[in-house]
Order: structure tokens, then sequence, then C-alpha cells
């Protein structure tokens, strides 16, 4: 008789009894005991199982939130980078700007004072 059969007579045995009291209170039939002892151990080892499991998904979920805000905190660190570095940028093409409407104020300026000379020379 294989393992599954017995399991279900276990099974068909102990619903014909209504709960584990009336079996107490009745005689203590060797064969009612040991149905009850094995369905008992089932129970709690499906118990203790699920109770591991229950513990793992915890911890599981643990690790998924942690990486999830180490994740967040990157990049929010990613975004900070690039705004300074856009700002950088930014700053330096005002710089640049500047630096080039000097260039050609200079330009302007020796050009004028070129041609000052050339009509002196000229003259």
């Amino acid at each position: 008789m294989s393992v599954h059969s017995q399991q279900e007579q276990s099974f068909a045995q102990v619903s014909k009894v209504e709960s584990i009291d009336s079996i107490q209170q009745a005689r203590p039939d060797r064969s009612n005991l040991q149905i009850v002892k094995k369905v008992k151990k089932q129970l709690d080892e499906e118990a203790r199982t699920l109770s591991n499991r229950i513990a793992l998904l915890k911890q599981e979920e643990a690790k998924t939130v942690k990486r999830i805000e180490d994740t967040k905190k990157k990049a929010f660190t990613i975004f900070k980078g690039k705004q300074h570095q856009e700002q950088r940028t930014r700053e330096r093409g005002k710089n640049e700007w500047a630096e080039e409407v000097a260039k050609k104020q200079l330009q302007v300026k020796h050009s004028r004072e070129d041609r000052l000379v050339q009509k002196e020379q000229n003259r």
C-alpha cells in the first residue's frame, strides 16, 4: 500500500471522528491514537514548514527593500552630480561668452586705433 493511500485512509478515519476530544473520551483504541498522532505530527510539520517559508519570504523582502533604497540613493547621487555638471557647464558657457565678447570689443578697439593711425599716416 502506498504512502499516499495510507494517508487517505488515515484522513478518512480521522474525519469519521468528530474531534480529538471525542477520541480521547472514547475507549483508547490504539489505531485511533496512532492516526491522531500521525495527523498531529503531519500538521505540526506543515506548520513548521509554512513558518520557515514565511521567515524566508520576510528575509527576501527585507533584502529587496534594502536594494531598492540603495538604488534610490544611487539615482539621487547621479541626479545631483548631473545637476552640478550642468550648472558648471552653464557657468563655463557664460564665462566663455563673456570672454568672447571682451575679445570682440578689444578687436574693435584695436581696429579703430589702427584706422586712426592709418589716417594720421596718410595725412
